[in-house]
């Protein structure tokens, strides 16, 4: 059967553009769009922008290949607002570390102003093989905008997580159907919603996050069970005015073992 795609964006010199809302179940309780909406735009325009140029995972399949995200940076400069119109536009950039290709993707308000600006990572990974193939061929059907449209992106070494941080909290998520994805495993919103659930939520009602930090090191499936474990960088944190705190996803064998499957820093300011 033929597969249909609607998409609502277009792509002008080799960038991706569309338009996205959040609606009152994107919002918290301050009408502002959760992070957790941020990321799922994020996946979203990059999947409309593949999906055309018929780059998409259901396109990859068929050689027996697929997209995969290994780590994404998000700065946020100013949440949207309820039924805040945010135009989103995407594009990729040279290779990075030979098989990453890495994706820019950044929100504006009707006024230009940029809301928020992403840096993903995605590895085309063999199937077969499961290991990560050079992405030359596949940036020929994308295209990378000229010099003048190119942001200069640094990802940075991640600090170790040690466990003599302060320890926050230790939840244990249940892995559902509705958390995973086209790949058959759980998608990587579902860890950006354990790593906020982890945070006390009377913090979470007086700060927000301005910068999220995250590398999906291992895929995790439906029987899987996992635990997130949220410590501070000092100990104090949960009362400073821009706290940092790192989290820590692993998955626990049935020996008891346990496999970090997961990272992520996050920086918080109080609500204005």
């Amino acid at each position: 059967m033929e597969r249909k795609i609607n998409t609502f964006g277009k792509i002008e010199n080799k960038v991706y553009k569309e338009m996205f809302i959040p609606y009152t179940y994107n919002c918290d309780a301050h009408a502002n769009a959760r992070l957790d909406w941020i990321f799922e735009i994020v996946q979203e325009a990059a999947a409309s922008h593949s999906s055309i140029l018929n780059c998409s995972i259901f396109d990859l399949n068929e050689s027996g290949l697929t997209w995969v995200i290994s780590r994404e940076n998000i700065e946020v400069y100013k949440y949207p607002k309820w039924r805040e119109e945010v135009f989103v536009e995407t594009w990729a950039e040279k290779p990075y570390r030979r098989v990453l290709v890495p994706r820019i993707i950044q929100g504006k308000n009707a006024d230009g102003e940029i809301l928020f600006r992403s840096v993903t990572l995605w590895p085309i990974i063999d199937l077969k093989t499961n290991r990560p193939i050079e992405p030359t061929a596949m940036l020929e059907k994308i295209g990378i905008p000229e010099q003048t449209k190119q942001v200069d992106f640094q990802i940075k070494k991640r600090d170790v997580i040690d466990d003599t941080n302060p320890l926050i909290s230790k939840i244990v998520p249940r892995i559902n159907y509705s958390d995973t994805d086209f790949n058959k495993h759980v998608n990587n919103i579902s860890y950006i919603r354990w790593t906020l659930q982890s945070m006390p939520n009377d913090f979470r009602d007086k700060y927000i996050t301005t910068n999220i930090d995250v590398s999906w090191l291992k895929q995790t499936y439906l029987k899987d069970d996992v635990e997130i474990i949220t410590r501070s960088e000092s100990q104090n944190a949960i009362n400073e005015d821009n706290p940092t705190f790192i989290h820590q996803l692993v998955r626990v064998d049935e020996n008891g073992d346990k496999k970090t499957v997961f990272e992520a820093k996050t920086c918080w300011e109080k609500r204005a």
